[in-house]
């Protein structure tokens, strides 16, 4: 996730919000548990991947290379309110 809505957790909390709006109850839980931080960091080999603070939502979490699966660009105050 990040810039502009494209990547940052806005445009996908509008996913989980607009899933809810369709009774979509289900699809919208599973959406928002995966964008939930404490989930990427469940026990302390994922913690030592994921290496952010795992109560602050990332807006930057690699999907290739080396860094796979590490946060990044914590402390967005928009990600996380639209989040929580």
């Amino acid at each position: 996730m990040r810039e502009n809505c494209g990547q940052y957790a806005h445009a996908v909390t509008c996913v989980v919000m607009a899933l809810s709006e369709m009774n979509r109850g289900d699809d919208a839980w599973h959406c928002l548990d995966m964008l939930k931080p404490i989930n990427h960091a469940r026990d302390r080999d994922q913690a030592d991947i994921y290496r952010v603070e795992p109560y602050i939502v990332a807006a930057d979490i690699y999907g290739e290379g080396q860094l796979s699966g590490r946060g990044g660009w914590t402390c967005y105050m928009g990600s996380a309110v639209w989040l929580y």
